[in-house]
């Protein structure tokens, strides 16, 4: 098994990750969300006068956790999502079901789930308008798939691989020609494992 190892200082900030090579992207991913969300932050932080002289100069610290389950703030707030009750994914008859479209994909990570979830919700049944909660009800819809513990930073991680583009994490979320082309020509076919 080949071990990746990065090594960043940010003036002695230092994050270290080894492991596989998805593992050390997962961290090197939180970590940028962690450093993107703190920069905007600070730069909001700054328009407005302190209220506490003192609190205000205490030095912001962003950690990042060497685990599988990092959690992480996200840009929209800690509320969980809910389920859009009124989304049909049976497909009503006349277009294919979330549960068949899935399962012609040989779906590994929660990153290729996302993206599925927001190809067939855009392209499929012609979603618009959709996000979070949508892509929440898409995951309670699979048996047997897991909800990511911060759904909200796995769709940021999504598009900041390119697969998707989230101009509002609760209702513009889009498939881009980055995703299209991965779905569509490089993510392994179910049909392709039983040859």
């Amino acid at each position: 098994m080949n071990t990746t190892k990065i090594h960043i200082n940010l003036k002695q900030g230092i994050l270290e990750a080894e492991g596989s090579e998805e593992f050390v992207e997962k961290i090197y991913t939180d970590f940028k969300e962690n450093i993107r969300f703190e920069m905007d932050s600070t730069s909001e932080d700054a328009k407005q006068p302190p209220a506490d002289a003192k609190a205000k100069s205490a030095p912001k610290k962003v950690a990042v956790k060497k685990s599988k389950t990092t959690k992480t703030k996200t840009k929209s707030g800690g509320s969980d999502p809910t389920l859009v009750k009124d989304l049909d994914l049976t497909g009503g008859g006349s277009k294919e079901s979330l549960r068949d479209y899935c399962a012609k994909y040989l779906i590994k990570t929660n990153m290729e789930r996302n993206l599925v979830f927001s190809y067939y919700l855009e392209n499929i049944i012609g979603v618009k308008d959709f996000g979070v909660n949508h892509i929440f009800t898409c995951y309670r819809n699979i048996p047997g798939t897991k909800i990511p513990g911060n759904l909200k930073q796995s769709i940021y991680d999504t598009s900041a691989k390119g697969w998707i583009a989230v101009k509002s994490i609760d209702d513009d979320i889009s498939v881009p020609v980055m995703g299209i082309n991965h779905i569509e020509h490089d993510l392994p076919k179910a049909s392709e494992s039983e040859s």
